[in-house]
């Protein structure tokens, strides 16, 4: 039924645009620009995963700041500048149907005098603001905005980037922008693990990943790419966003699956705008609440929090052993290009076993990995490959600090630890010595044997000269 109302509110807003004389508007019927083209092509490159049996309907309540939403679809921030010469007043239409809906209502660039109507129309809206070059005035409409009843406020980055009057904001100066307001602060075009990290520690309530619908061209990150990484760089510090190109429920249900927790949409319910005013707009809500609701069911996922569930059930980290693929017959080898793969399909820390060389560590960086491990799997490849011992200094500092360098394969005693460490390894894990453990005694054998590592990695420490384990050096050693 989803896909009978969706193309019958097409059919209307084709025939509205096409009276206006403005049939392809904002790239709202079809994608006219590559980047909205490509925007939209993503959707298709994730399937989703069919468990009927663990949800027999779906709540869609969110919890948005404090505030209990009807769902986690939100009216994106769009600018009343550029849509009200195509439709006068189109935010009271939109804001309408937000608060029927029972959803917030966002507004982007806008005159301060219609921000007074927007805070009058839809009291609690929140309201973007740009970086203007003259940074008062953008001061001036954040003040502005707290003192007319806004719920949040925030700033469109990437407009410093293509709006003549706006300016590019260096990190240093978010922290100006989010203590001149009491109001929760979002920082919107958030494509990056450091752009994240930044608004947060600025004191940010919540980040928007966007690729501004492809409005910045077809090669930049779109959220679904990036989001998993985001936001397992913040956590719970940071409420994270999305928005770009949603056009349907299982768009929605993708995005959360990828690691956001609301969403925004503004193109797709322009649809709904010229297709029937505000009750167009409510109707674009509805139907893709339904069709979220309908996935989710699907998807075996009774709430949002649930939603990923797969990556929320004890594990801390996920990782894949490379080499299996060269001795079990149900495995194939993975060349590097299929790491990102791996790694972007969980939100959780993805950690990369047996590196042995430079190159194999690099590419694991490359790919989004959080942790490699040096290992020769105990030696069952034979002897004749590399032993981390040999090979951990130069892949050490082949990745430096942006991969955490592990490394297994043959510990018995806390000296060996302790080698590894001095050689490059961060942290280590053991195996077969644990089993001597375990069938000498049980849990309490594997007990003893940990205890027993410990302290002699912590004696061999104090002989060597070590405090701590930075202090650790490959200057410690002897080569014999």
């Amino acid at each position: 039924m989803s896909d009978e109302t969706y193309r019958a509110i097409h059919e209307r807003a084709k025939a509205n645009l096409e009276k206006m004389g403005k049939p392809d508007l904002l790239d709202i019927l079809r994608p006219v620009t590559p980047g909205t083209a490509v925007v939209r092509s993503f959707y298709e490159r994730f399937g989703l995963r069919l468990n009927l049996f663990s949800a027999a309907e779906a709540d869609t309540v969110f919890d948005f700041l404090g505030k209990k939403l009807a769902s986690p679809i939100m009216v994106a921030p769009m600018s009343d500048n550029s849509l009200s010469n195509h439709y006068p007043g189109a935010f009271r239409d939109i804001s309408a149907a937000a608060r029927k809906f029972g959803t917030q209502y966002w507004i982007g660039d806008c005159k301060d005098s219609v921000w007074k109507e927007v805070a009058s129309a839809a009291p609690s809206a929140i309201r973007i603001v740009k970086p203007w070059k003259d940074r008062e005035r953008t001061l001036a409409s954040l003040r502005q905005a707290e003192e007319n009843g806004a719920f949040a406020v925030g700033m469109d980055l990437d407009s410093g980037f293509y709006s003549p009057e706006c300016a590019p904001q260096p990190a240093s100066a978010l922290p100006i922008y989010v203590k001149a307001t009491r109001l929760p602060f979002i920082v919107k075009a958030i494509g990056a693990v450091q752009a994240a990290r930044a608004a947060r520690d600025a004191g940010a309530a919540a980040v928007m990943v966007t690729s501004h619908g492809g409005s910045l061209g077809p090669s930049w990150g779109h959220p679904l790419e990036v989001l998993p990484e985001i936001a397992r760089a913040v956590g719970d510090d940071v409420l994270v966003l999305a928005e770009s190109g949603l056009r349907r429920g299982e768009d929605v249900l993708k995005l959360l699956a990828r690691g956001a927790r609301g969403v925004l949409m503004g193109r797709g319910l322009l649809l709904g705008l010229f297709a029937g005013g505000s009750e167009g707009v409510l109707e674009v809500l509805r139907m893709l609440d339904e069709e979220l609701k309908r996935g989710m069911v699907l998807a075996g996922c009774p709430d949002l929090a649930s939603i990923g569930q797969a990556e929320e059930n004890g594990a801390f980290a996920v990782g894949m052993d490379l080499d299996s693929g060269f001795y079990s017959p149900e495995c194939a080898p993975q060349p590097a290009s299929a790491l990102p793969i791996y790694v972007k399909a969980t939100r959780l820390p993805f950690i990369v076993k047996a590196i042995g060389a430079v190159q194999a560590a690099r590419a694991a960086r490359d790919a989004g990995a959080a942790a490699v491990m040096v290992t020769s799997h105990g030696g069952s490849l034979g002897p004749s490959w590399g032993h981390p011992l040999e090979v951990l200094p130069e892949i050490a500092r082949a990745v430096g600090d942006d991969v955490l360098v592990l490394a297994e394969s043959g510990l018995r005693r806390g000296e060996d630890v302790l080698k590894l460490l001095a050689r490059g390894a961060r942290g280590v894990l053991m195996g077969r010595g644990l089993l001597l453990g375990l069938f000498a005694g049980g849990s309490e054998g594997v007990l003893e044997v940990l205890r027993m590592l410990d302290e002699e990695l912590k004696r061999g420490m104090v002989l060597a000269g070590c405090p701590d384990l930075a202090s650790i050096g490959g200057d410690i050693l002897i080569p014999r």
